[in-house]
């Protein structure tokens, strides 16, 4: 069951990740442009909250298969590592995307 919706989850990260990218291409924006544009109501703002929610989904059923109940605090120091876990999942789904299209 788990890893039907760490599937899933990673899928819809991976597929917003695509989105706030191609809006970044689209823009000739980096990451550091888009942080300053966050402030602004606008599209960009909206993928990129949108991908961090798909993220945080991600870092949530990783945190629970590691038997993580849900809703417990976590340490900044174990929110640091899920998020890096969930991002090496989902990296790892974009290039093997990309490298598919190709």
């Amino acid at each position: 069951m788990m890893e039907k919706e760490l599937e899933e989850a990673t899928e819809k990260a991976r597929a917003s990740f695509y989105d706030l990218f191609g809006i970044m291409i689209a823009h000739e924006l980096d990451f550091p442009t888009l942080h300053r544009l966050l402030v602004w109501p606008n599209p960009v703002k909206t993928a990129y909250e949108y991908w961090l929610r798909q993220m945080n989904d991600v870092a949530r059923i990783l945190a629970y298969r590691d038997g993580v109940e849900p809703g417990a605090k976590l340490s900044e120091s174990d929110r640091v590592k899920l998020t890096a876990r969930a991002w090496e999942l989902v990296s790892e789904s974009v290039e093997s995307a990309s490298s598919a299209r190709s």
